[in-house]
């Protein structure tokens, strides 16, 4: 069974969520929902579409599954937690 994403940017300093992308890629920070509405992700992309920065993961139930860092290349940094 496949669940569908809702793809959604959160502006600073505004409400309003939109996609952002650049040459087909993600760029800035996104969210990303399952279909009941709790987050599956959240974190930030370079213009290459490359996760940076500080990511977390959740289950569809909305508790946190996992988070860590990314290095600017998009490759992953020091110690990930995992919630089990």
């Amino acid at each position: 069974m496949t669940t569908k994403m809702i793809y959604r940017r959160r502006l600073l300093a505004e409400t309003k969520l939109i996609n952002r992308r650049l040459k087909g890629n993600r760029i800035g920070y996104w969210e990303v929902y399952y279909n009941n509405g709790n987050l599956n992700y959240k974190g930030k992309y370079n213009n290459d579409g490359q996760q940076i920065g500080y990511w977390e993961y959740y289950y569809s139930n909305g508790n946190l599954y996992s988070k860590g860092n990314y290095d600017n290349c998009g490759k992953i940094i020091g110690c990930w937690e995992e919630y089990i």
